[in-house]
């Protein structure tokens, strides 16, 4: 089944394993963080993707000039904090950054102190209310219109269109640098399938993982 599979997804799952050399599990369901942008605004406006960290806040600047909230808190699920502190810390942590933090070789705060001052940014754009409004009630908020990006995951995008079948919204990767090659999506595996060691139904589950 292996062979099947995105190539990044099987290099990502085996560099979490302390055994880089197996694959322990299939990964099913995957994710990726990102702007949420409602579309109509973008091309009112004539606005371009941003991508440096720099279009980005000018971007933010310009909706929030225009009496537009740039961006949906939804901060009273504290969990969607990590849609926009994960971009931050993938794209700005040095390479391997986490294996030597594993390792006790370097502090949270060696690397983070950018990443943490970027997410304060964020948060200056967001709507007075942030933080006492819900992930159901931001999605509610861009599907109306209310606001022009929400930042969170490509699982947001059917909630936005179930709250609004004809709300025209795409997502674009966090610019979270200045220098345009360093950004790129972040994206993880959300579920993976496995076998137990032991089972008697090998072959059973692997038809059923099949």
């Amino acid at each position: 089944l292996v062979s099947d599979l995105s190539p990044a997804y099987v290099q990502m799952t085996k560099d979490l394993q302390n055994d880089q050399e197996k694959l322990y599990g299939i990964p099913y369901a995957t994710n990726a963080s990102g702007v949420i942008y409602n579309v109509d605004l973008f091309e009112k406006y004539h606005l371009e993707i941003p991508k440096t960290w720099q279009e980005f806040i000018a971007l933010c600047e310009f909706f929030k000039k225009e009496g537009i909230t740039p961006i949906e808190g939804t901060f009273k699920d504290a969990w969607t904090l990590q849609s926009v502190f994960n971009p931050l810390a993938g794209i700005l942590s040095p390479e391997g950054f986490m294996r030597e933090r594993r390792d006790g070789n370097l502090l949270f705060q060696d690397e983070w102190q950018p990443v943490l001052e970027k997410l304060a940014t964020i948060m200056t754009y967001t709507q007075k209310d942030a933080m006492g409004t819900s992930y159901a009630d931001g999605v509610q908020a861009l599907a109306k219109g209310e606001a022009a990006m929400l930042i969170n995951g490509t699982w947001a995008i059917p909630e936005v269109m179930k709250a609004n079948e004809s709300a025209n919204v795409k997502i674009f990767a966090l610019p979270a640098s200045d220098v345009e090659e360093d950004n790129f999506a972040t994206s993880g595996v959300d579920v993976m399938l496995m076998i137990g060691k032991e089972t008697p139904n090998q072959a059973a589950s692997l038809r059923f993982i099949t």
